[in-house]
């Protein structure tokens, strides 16, 4: 529809803006949703959109991918503390929009950006659910996800099965050697791209993975938010916190957990990865270092 009205540059920019956009409203959303105050809501979405190296943001395929992890988590959020009714249409909307992204977006980030959720909302279930944590309770974060799936799976079977009808006449028919998979990973000294804009490029130290790059404004605000953890954790095992002040130090050390997942997913030779590339569909992926790429969001 786009390009009916609009040239090739002008057409790309507005499908550009109109991704970003939507990055913008579902990260001050989600903030929102889960207790963070306005202007750092606000924060959110624009330092996310500046993590990324412009090859990765000006590709309609990839940024039209990224609003999902802020939106999952704004739609798990809402369905958890409605009724019935609502639960349902908060489901419904997650799965049209995961089902979006299958259908328009980079297949190998929407898997990822689903598996990052569902490890945070599993850890949610863990540490901050006020409900009881029991098998019934369990069943509703299951069931919550499972719907969502289900629902996107079917808006994107147009997609879905148009790959599964051509994957048995390319090289991926029986999936990738890992050593193809993690042709791209992070090492010790790509660290130094968390302290630099990302176009700068370091010789014999890093070779410039960009997915790696979260800037510096991220890094310090996680570093930031793990020290807050860490100052607060003896005075929670001596009793002394809020609840407020406990709940908060409970989401900080999930969205901690969830980052350190997707940086050690990102190294050569990681258990994880090595785990996770003989499963299917994860087999048929290339570039481990996309793992990071997602978890960019939740630094």
């Amino acid at each position: 529809m786009i390009f009916n009205f609009f040239d090739g540059i002008n057409g790309l920019h507005l499908r550009l803006f109109l991704d970003y956009f939507l990055v913008l409203v579902f990260s001050y959303l989600a903030g929102r949703a889960y207790g963070i105050s306005r202007i750092a809501s606000s924060i959110i979405g624009m330092a996310y959109l500046s993590s990324f190296h412009i090859i990765y943001i000006s590709n309609p395929i990839l940024a039209n991918t990224i609003f999902l992890s802020p939106f999952l988590l704004l739609v798990f959020r809402k369905a958890l503390h409605v009724g019935m009714v609502k639960r349902f249409l908060w489901i419904a909307f997650g799965g049209i929009g995961f089902g979006w992204a299958l259908l328009s977006g980079n297949a190998q980030i929407t898997v990822y950006i689903l598996s990052l959720f569902t490890l945070f909302a599993a850890l949610y279930f863990l540490l901050i659910w006020e409900g009881k944590k029991n098998l019934r309770g369990a069943a509703v974060f299951a069931v919550i996800i499972a719907s969502i799936v289900i629902i996107g799976v079917l808006v994107g079977l147009p997609q879905i099965l148009a790959s599964a009808k051509h994957t048995p006449l390319t090289a991926r028919s029986g999936g990738l050697p890992y050593e193809i998979t993690a042709g791209r990973n992070i090492g010790p000294w790509d660290f130094i791209l968390f302290l630099f804009p990302n176009y700068l490029y370091f010789p014999y130290l890093s070779e410039g993975r960009y997915a790696m790059y979260i800037g510096a404004f991220m890094f310090f605000m996680a570093l930031a938010a793990l020290a807050f953890a860490a100052s607060r954790l003896k005075l929670f095992f001596r009793g002394n916190l809020s609840s407020e002040e406990i709940d908060k130090l409970k989401l900080v050390t999930i969205f901690a957990c969830v980052s350190i997942f997707a940086l050690i997913d990102s190294f050569w030779k990681s258990p994880i990865s090595y785990v996770l590339k003989h499963l299917p569909v994860f087999k048929f992926f290339r570039y481990i270092d996309r793992w990071m790429f997602v978890g960019t969001f939740y630094w």
